[in-house]
């Protein structure tokens, strides 16, 4: 075995992780089906009211659909962190002084992450002889969700060795990654387009398809195609099941050529990364160091005169405001906003529910957010800078406060241009629905950083907080809310609406959220962080 990944492999093996996340991949697919069918059941009328040939295509579906999203956050996270881990612990020249190559360096931590989300993938596959057993699954079905996961994996993999390439940090490296698994997946989608388009000019030349379903084809080819075989059988002898057979072509073909473009950018992400980490190590070798040029000083100097007004104002905030993702944040998730919103107008003539698919747009910068607040503080317990910054003069209030408003200053932008669009194109989105939505949106995102926050004292993995970042901040005041709901029904015999739940869900978030805020500025005052030790990213 190469030596790279012998280590990787004892590694992960040596981390709890690695198993727990194969069982709780496990619990939510088995979660999922349980979902999907007792869902599908009450749609449909009851137990026992859809044939459970069309029962086990809707699992067959669903299962799939939730291996995708999966697949879309686990995979570029399993390579994003591979190769700055090393520059950022400074072993990199340790591999370096041995005989390996960067070839044999970059091929081993391929093959472990390989192996990693192979692992995922097997612990969940035994699931599938749910939807085998109960019928209407045929091995087409089967083949189709084999090809748009691999695709994905690919392109995941590919994403994260992009991020790690040239990136130190762990909250850098994400975010790379991030940002190429978005670029990789809008390449994937045109190419499906291209594929069922090609196709239906070739076998169907009298069949036009309007240019504003092409953004429903990449989610039909993705997502919605592992059940065609199955749900035409089910459907026999309504006229209105039959798939045309343009279609089935069109979505085989496209599945192809996705999964030799995830191949083809896993292959050359490999090659780009094993070719930028030799270029270090000539540099490395002959003794060369980075020099700042004369027009990066210059950039420099101008970012910091323009910033210099939030030094005589908050300290903190205006070293929390030099973070490149906070900068970044600031205009690239309103722009990315207003592209969906652009993409999704054409889309809203096809289909009446897309300006509802639109207001998942802020929840999902708020994942973001979460994200960024689990890892603060991080790099500076790290290097050893948090314990200069609290030997200041600053007080800890000060240190929580300007993290905070920095975290709401990269990611507000987007929120409100999400709430500003989504109200904008709204017509079958009654207005007082759009007022709750954003009532909600914006509690969280004023108050997950102070959750985050707590959770990063705790010296907790990046990964680990998230889940309970979003746990604390966004699960349990939703199940407050629903506690108040369900006691104001019983006990008053009062017919509560959605707005009692907003309003349990808002007054227990900020409740809690001031809570972890002043735990996070007691573990500063006191040093109660220092007796945790800090988790480390392993592989």
């Amino acid at each position: 075995m190469p030596p790279v990944l012998q280590r990787e492999l004892r590694t992960a093996a040596r981390y709890w992780g690695t198993y727990w996340l194969r069982v709780a991949a496990g619990a939510s697919m088995a979660m999922v089906l349980v979902a999907t069918a007792i869902g599908e059941s009450l749609r449909w009328g009851g137990a026992g009211s859809l044939p459970t040939s069309l029962m086990g295509t809707m699992m067959l579906s669903a299962f799939h659909c939730g291996l995708m999203v999966f697949f879309f956050f686990a995979c570029p996270m399993a390579t994003a962190d591979t190769l700055a881990r090393e520059r950022r612990e400074g072993t990199l020249g340790l591999l370096f002084l041995t005989s390996l190559t960067t070839t044999q360096v970059v091929l081993g931590k391929t093959a472990a992450s390989v192996v990693r989300a192979l692992a995922l993938w097997v612990a969940v596959v035994p699931f599938l002889a749910i939807p085998f057993l109960l019928g209407g699954v045929t091995l087409a079905d089967f083949a189709r969700t084999l090809a748009a996961e691999t695709a994905m994996v690919f392109t995941g993999l590919a994403a994260g060795f992009l991020g790690t390439s040239r990136a130190t940090s762990w909250m850098g490296a994400i975010g790379a990654a991030a940002v190429w698994m978005i670029a990789l997946a809008v390449v994937q989608g045109l190419l499906c387009v291209l594929g069922v388009v090609a196709v239906a000019h070739v076998l169907a030349p009298a069949t036009e398809i309007p240019w504003e379903v092409w953004p429903m084809i990449p989610v039909g080819v993705a997502f919605a195609s592992s059940g065609f075989a199955g749900l035409q059988s089910s459907l026999t002898g309504i006229p209105m099941g039959a798939i045309p057979t343009w279609v089935e072509a069109g979505v085989n073909w496209s599945l192809a050529v996705m999964v030799l473009a995830g191949l083809g950018c896993f292959i050359g992400a490999v090659r780009l990364a094993a070719m930028l980490l030799d270029q270090r190590m000539k540099r490395e070798r002959e003794g060369e160091t980075g020099e700042v040029t004369p027009h990066a000083s210059q950039r420099a100097r101008e970012f910091r005169k323009r910033n210099r007004r939030w030094l005589s104002v908050d300290p903190i905030l205006w070293l929390e405001l030099l973070s490149p993702s906070i900068r970044l944040g600031r205009w690239v998730f309103p722009v990315l906003v207003l592209v969906l919103g652009g993409l999704m107008l054409p889309i809203r003539r096809q289909d009446r529910d897309a300006e509802f698919w639109f207001l998942f747009v802020g929840p999902t910068l708020l994942v973001v957010e979460a994200l960024l607040a689990a890892g603060s503080f991080r790099r500076e317990i790290e290097e050893g800078t948090l314990e200069i910054l609290l030997v200041t003069p600053l007080r800890p209030s000060s240190l929580v406060r300007g993290r905070r408003v920095a975290l709401l200053v990269g990611i507000g932008p987007g929120v409100i241009v999400a709430s500003l669009v989504a109200l904008v194109t709204q017509d079958h989105l009654a207005i007082g629905d759009w007022f709750l939505h954003t009532v909600w949106m914006v509690s969280t995102w004023l108050t997950l950083p102070w959750v985050g926050m707590r959770c990063a004292m705790r010296r907790l993995h990046p990964l680990n907080g998230w889940v309970l970042t979003l746990a604390w901040g966004v699960l349990a005041p939703a199940a407050m809310g629903g506690f108040a709901t369900a006691w104001l029904n019983a006990m008053f015999w009062v017919e509560s609406d959605i707005r009692v739940f907003v309003i349990g869900f808002v007054v227990a978030q900020w409740a809690g959220a001031i809570w972890w805020g002043r735990m996070t500025e007691w573990d500063l005052e006191t040093r109660n962080y220092q007796l945790r030790p800090l988790a480390r990213v392993r592989h």
